[in-house]
């Protein structure tokens, strides 16, 4: 079944008709496309749509993008479609019919991640499989990436969890933008205690060096872009308004893994995990949700917050600047597009995860080839190899979707990669989650490496009932830059 199916089904079975004329009767999980008269944000509900639309010149039928708040004023009701998370009516009179159901969609052949040939896919690097469905990674060597070494501000190796870098040719290196936990903090402050670091290295695997705060206290998830105005941009959740040491002390100072990650077990860094997790909860910290942009003439900074910021509630957005200069983001559930980072941004299309692996989705990231579009996932599995699941070596931790067209999603039933990390001396490490994936691409579009948060530990004896995906809360994590075999 294609997710486009999916959608309709299910906009099927919890779809209801509401209200009656600037009271109803509306049509759920609908979305009458084109024919566009005006837009306005921050409308709620679809009564309030109608009205809007019955006082404006012109307009004869709205839809209201739900978790957007936007309403939208059509010159007709043509072109409804199934489209969830979308209201749509007409200022009076009956709703019309809902819309036909979408045939079923075919998934692409070979994952849009490799072709077919003579009966078989041919995969593009770095994929392989019979679907084109897993990656392939050429070996590290440590030290590497962020917070496998102490620096100028912290005396212990810090705790950082993912980012991204970007290239300065000018000065021929790299910069990457990270989360960080401040004042020797581990995992579990991150509400409180996570900002951006910027970081430089001449090599994009590095080790990076601490350059200076991108964005403060509390920011977290940092997204990098360059724009095709030649500025630059950190999409992010947090607000970003604390100081740079903001949040807690932590006084129970973090193990020191010096140059190389050594395996603690769960209980030797319990307590001090338990510690700083107590003293982020005495303070009152931002909510752990919401988007924050802020943007830059120069990747050195300063990283000004854009005003006003469009894009509304986002939990863990993922943007991607396409050739042509739009910007697509996923924000939950919704594919949406942008001709400036400004806004206004209008939903594409959405998906759901149907046909992936098994588990719960987040920290989406967003590309696109020549094939198609794509998003790589990191995906946790509470259920795991019970009864503990504790033993990290085969853990879920990814999943990948793509789209040919940016309307049709589908998801392959493949992790494309796992809690292995081969080493240059030829030896493996199992880390016990890999969270927060975002790809590097060169500058002719190829992409090379992986960038993760990663957990330390291998695994987690007598750790918590949830499993490994939460040994990173009481372990030493850092950022992991791993090149693709390409």
């Amino acid at each position: 079944m294609s997710i486009a199916t999916a959608l309709f089904l299910l906009s099927v079975l919890v779809a209801d008709v509401v209200g009656a004329s600037c009271g109803g009767p509306y049509a759920n999980a609908t979305d009458y496309a084109g024919n566009d008269l005006s837009d306005k944000v921050n409308v709620e509900t679809p009564d309030e749509c109608c009205a809007l639309c019955a006082s404006t010149a012109g307009c004869n039928a709205w839809t209201l993008w739900v978790s957007g708040s936007t309403c939208f004023m059509k010159k007709s009701s043509a072109g409804a479609r199934s489209f969830g998370d979308h209201v749509s009516g007409v200022p009076s009179g009956p709703a019309p019919k809902p819309p036909t159901p979408p045939k079923p969609a075919q998934a692409p052949p070979c994952s849009l991640t490799g072709a077919m040939s003579n009966g078989a896919c041919l995969c593009d690097k770095p994929w392989s499989g019979p679907n084109c469905e897993t990656m392939n990674f050429k070996p590290v060597t440590f030290p590497q990436g962020y917070g496998m070494q102490p620096d100028s501000m912290s005396p212990v190796h810090p705790t950082t969890w993912g980012g991204n870098a970007i290239y300065n040719k000018a000065t021929s290196d790299y910069h990457m933008f990270v989360s960080r936990m401040t004042n020797n903090c581990p995992l579990s402050s991150w509400g409180s205690n996570s900002r951006i670091d910027h970081a430089v290295s001449k090599t994009l695997t590095g080790p990076y060096t601490f350059k200076d705060v991108a964005v403060p206290t509390w920011s977290h998830n940092a997204a990098p872009i360059a724009l095709h105005d030649g500025t630059f941009a950190i999409v992010h959740i947090g607000t970003g308004t604390g100081s740079a040491t903001g949040g807690s002390n932590c006084t129970t100072k973090p193990l020191d893994a010096g140059w190389m990650p050594q395996l603690h077990t769960f209980q030797s860094y319990r307590k001090a995990g338990a510690a700083a997790a107590a003293a982020a909860a005495a303070e009152v910290s931002p909510a752990a949700a919401g988007s924050t942009i802020h943007v830059s003439k120069s990747l050195e900074g300063p990283w000004l917050p854009l005003s006003p910021n469009t894009l509304g509630g986002c939990n863990n957005p993922a943007p991607w600047v396409h050739a042509n200069g739009t910007i697509y983001i996923v924000c939950g559930g919704s594919f949406m597009r942008s001709e400036s980072i400004s806004g206004p941004w209008k939903t594409v299309a959405t998906f759901s995860h149907t046909g992936g692996p098994a588990g719960a989705y987040e920290d989406p990231f967003l590309y696109n080839t020549d094939r198609g579009y794509h998003l790589i996932y990191h995906v946790y599995n509470t259920g795991e190899n019970p009864p503990h699941g504790h033993e990290c070596v085969n853990s879920t931790v990814s999943a990948h979707a793509f789209s040919a067209d940016g309307f049709s999603w589908h998801m392959s039933a493949t992790s494309p990669y796992g809690t292995q990390v081969a080493l240059a001396n030829g030896t493996t490490v199992t880390v016990a989650t890999r969270e927060r994936p975002k790809l590097w691409f060169d500058a002719e579009g190829k992409m090379t490496h992986l960038f993760n948060g990663v957990c330390s530990a291998e695994d987690c004896p007598n750790g918590p009932s949830t499993g490994c995906v939460d040994c990173k809360y009481a372990n030493w994590d850092y950022t992991l830059v791993q090149p693709l075999d390409v």
